[in-house]
This record gives C-alpha cells, sequence and structure tokens, in this order.
C-alpha cells in the first residue's frame, strides 16, 4: 500500500496480502502528519484504536457508564489501576467516535446525550497519564530492576503519550475525520468492507 516515502500509494487501495494494520497505519500516519502530528507512539496508538474497534475489541458501552464505573469511590474502580484502564477506555470511545462519527453524538441517548465527549476523552486521558507517570516514578532503580521484575510487570514510560492524546484531543480528532472521508472515498469493494466493520 505504501511508497518509500511511507504514505499511501495515490489509489490508496488496499494491496494484496496488506493486513488492516498496515491499511489503517498508512492513513493515520499521512492524514496525522496533515495536522502536524507525527510521532510515532501517537500514530501507532491511534492506529491499534481503529483497529480494535474494527475487531470488536473496543466497548461500545456509553460513556456516562464507563465514567459511572470509573469512579474510585462510588463506582467499580476498585484501585488506581482499574480507574485508569477504564479510563483509558473513554478516551479511546470519545476519540473513535468523536472523529470518525460526530455526527452519530447528535443521536446519543439517555445520560450520554447530556455528555461533552470532547471533554470526557481530555480528562480521561490526562488521568492515564498522571497514573503512568505516578506508576513510572515508583518502579526501582536499574540496580533493582533485575530483582524487582518478579514482582513488578515491566511497562515502558507511556504517560507522555496520554499527556499528548489529552492535549491534543481536538487535532487527533481532526486526523481521524480527515482518516474518514478518505476511507469514504475509496470506491472498491474492500474499503467497503472496512467501512462496514467500523459502522457495526
Amino acid at each position: 500500500m505504501t511508497k518509500e516515502d511511507g504514505f499511501p500509494r495515490e489509489d490508496s487501495r488496499l494491496a494484496p496480502g496488506e493486513t488492516l494494520h498496515e491499511f489503517f497505519a498508512a492513513l493515520v500516519v499521512k492524514n496525522y502528519s496533515a495536522v502536524g502530528l507525527s510521532e510515532t507512539a501517537l500514530t501507532d496508538y491511534v492506529t491499534q484504536v481503529l483497529e480494535a474497534f474494527v475487531r470488536a475489541e473496543a466497548s461500545r458501552q456509553p460513556v456516562a457508564a464507563l465514567l459511572a464505573a470509573s469512579d474510585p469511590v462510588y463506582g467499580e474502580a476498585s484501585s488506581f489501576a482499574r480507574e485508569a484502564a477504564v479510563r483509558r477506555r473513554i478516551g479511546d470511545v470519545t476519540l473513535f467516535f468523536t472523529g470518525m462519527f460526530p455526527e452519530s453524538l447528535a443521536r446519543r441517548r439517555g445520560a450520554d446525550a447530556l455528555l461533552d465527549y470532547v471533554a470526557a476523552g481530555k480528562e480521561s486521558y490526562h488521568i492515564v497519564s498522571e497514573y503512568e507517570r505516578t506508576r513510572q516514578e515508583m518502579e526501582p532503580p536499574p540496580e533493582l530492576a533485575a530483582l524487582a521484575s518478579a514482582v513488578l510487570r515491566e511497562a515502558e514510560p507511556r504517560a507522555p503519550l496520554f499527556a499528548q492524546l489529552s492535549a491534543e484531543f481536538e487535532r487527533c480528532m481532526y486526523g481521524l475525520n480527515l482518516v474518514k472521508s478518505e476511507i469514504a472515498s475509496f470506491a472498491d469493494p474492500l474499503h467497503a468492507a472496512v467501512r462496514a466493520l467500523l459502522l457495526n
């Protein structure tokens, strides 16, 4: 699908043997670069969000219900880790729908109809970034890492990624809107299938 520069070919068709990940990755890199967001960690993450929704791995649960569940005092979040996990899902759901299907927000029902998806997404990604920053600060120094690895789960620093998703939420939305517009312009059956997967 890609040329040497990593951008989609001019006809933007899904090449034989090309994976869905490669298809989305090329579109995200191209359109996010157009809005000034070219960091690999960010474009990789947004590509994963698109894949999760296509593969039905992401929650379609109402955002209001997820917000209630993320409350560590009155909700179901029994730990800060659980709160961060639910908040990350909220960020992903709100980013996906505001970026790919903003028109669907006018048809929200129940408590979701009263929610500001952008504010919920920005706040949720910010909470995840703070959790990740705190967790990284609590990890042991390198000389103790081998001993601690039996107890603590290894993880790469992800606080900057979620902080960027929060701070640049609107630009991330716009980048996804460009991705959606490009997919909608493709006429062949393969792209119709991708559109159907995203809409279901």
